[in-house]
């Protein structure tokens, strides 16, 4: 993996030191400590050369990596980039992840048409804040806290947040982010599931742990 490579920067993140790098169709991960000496300033339109290498959370990543002065002014990604595109697999997942949550709404008996509007705004409002926190990442402006995404996720967005992380490929790479996340889409399933059931699980883990106690 020593051959090396050429490709443009396309987004650094000044806060945080790190950006990414298209190399074809793939964006190509790449960190402060991984620039060679003299390489202070990272734009995106950056060409730039670099070897390919594995970092400590297995990600592919830029080693050594130099600028070659053939800077340009706001590079526009490719089409064929991953980057603000919804693949058809990422919107069939989001599909199954609903079936359990909407059909529960349905069954509600009560606020059922209030339930869903509020729903279906919180998704759009959460996903208008991942772009928004995607757009000042790549202008370095101040961040929307990650606590404020999430709250988000919890009060019923989190179907909004999906969709921005994957539109505009934002927090998908930050294992400790994607944990909260992945656990709150869980407690909703759980909680959907548990409904349509009439509780049958709830009942039966209290009953359960009551015994356990009553030992």
């Amino acid at each position: 993996m020593s051959e090396l490579e050429t490709a443009r920067l396309i987004e650094w993140v000044p806060g945080k030191s790190f950006g990414y790098l298209l190399l074809e169709s793939r964006r190509v991960f790449l960190h402060r400590n991984d620039l060679a000496r003299g390489y202070l300033r990272p734009k995106p339109g950056d060409l730039v050369r670099f070897t390919l290498g594995v970092d400590e959370l297995g990600r592919v990543c830029a080693k050594n990596a130099f600028p070659l002065g053939n800077r340009v002014a706001e590079v526009p990604e490719p089409r064929s980039s991953r980057a603000h595109r919804l693949h058809p697999d990422t919107v069939g997942f989001l599909l199954i992840l609903l079936f359990a949550p909407v059909w529960a709404v349905y069954r509600l008996d009560f606020h059922r048409d209030l339930a869903a509007i509020l729903a279906v705004a919180l998704s759009g409002i959460t996903f208008l804040t991942y772009l928004l926190d995607k757009g000042r990442a790549k202008s370095g402006d101040w961040r929307i806290p990650e606590a404020t995404l999430h709250l988000l996720s919890s009060m019923g967005g989190w179907p909004g947040a999906f969709l921005g992380q994957q539109f505009s490929r934002h927090k998908t790479a930050k294992v400790s982010f994607q944990s909260v996340f992945w656990l709150t889409v869980l407690v909703y399933e759980f909680a959907a599931i548990d409904f349509l059931l009439h509780w049958k699980i709830s009942r039966a883990t209290a009953a359960l742990v009551w015994s356990y106690l009553g030992k």
